[in-house]
């Protein structure tokens, strides 16, 4: 008897205790298969309502969270996201000289020449924002880094299906955002231990150009 009551409890601490789970998709007019928008290259991040947000040296280390490339005269992939604290890794596939031109406001602007097939250059991302990088040098260069103020935010597949995991329960403001559409913000109560499903569908006539 006393194992059992010992096991329950541990099993009820388990339950109560547990993070939740954000789930959905993300379509445009219904549809997760709309030509020439790549529903991969959202991002979903989270915003607690409860809880002011972390220090910045504490939501991550000082690590490097992603990587662009510069090949073919194209930034890859065109859309990274972050956690707040991390760097960014540019390399230069090339054998042409390449910018790096960041256009910040809450991180520090950057704007380096990285030579042809040169040394990879980091940077650091500190501050949540929506960076816009350009190349000074191929104008038709550009990609976005998603600087998230919560470690917990996700990129869905490529046909719209997103999950993020080990949120702690409480408030949310849920934010879309799509280099092609307006951010979309979402309010949501993530209960422990359960799965809570949020869906985006995009209105295709109410595309936008961020350039």
């Amino acid at each position: 008897m006393k194992r059992f009551v010992v096991i329950s409890l541990l099993v009820a601490a388990r339950v109560f205790g547990a993070d939740g789970t954000i789930s959905g998709a993300v379509t445009i007019n219904g549809k997760n298969d709309m030509k020439g928008f790549k529903l991969q290259e959202a991002v979903i991040r989270i915003q607690s309502k409860d809880a002011p947000a972390a220090a910045e040296e504490s939501i991550g280390p000082k690590k490097v969270a992603a990587n662009i490339d510069q090949k073919d005269k194209t930034y890859v992939p065109h859309v990274v996201a972050i956690p707040a604290g991390t760097a960014v890794e540019f390399h230069n596939s090339d054998p042409e000289l390449h910018n790096l031109h960041g256009d910040c406001v809450e991180n520090p602007e950057f704007n380096l020449a990285q030579p042809p097939e040169g040394k990879p250059v980091k940077r650091l991302f500190a501050k949540p924002e929506v960076v816009k990088l350009i190349c000074n040098v191929h104008p038709d260069m550009l990609a976005w880094i998603i600087v998230c103020a919560d470690p917990h935010f996700a990129m869905p597949t490529t046909t719209g299906a997103y999950e993020i995991t080990g949120v702690p329960p409480g408030n949310y403001t849920v934010t879309l955002w799509h280099e092609k559409f307006e951010e979309v913000k979402k309010e949501l109560v993530v209960k422990a231990g359960e799965k809570t499903e949020l869906n985006f569908d995009l209105d295709r006539s109410a595309t936008i150009r961020r350039r």
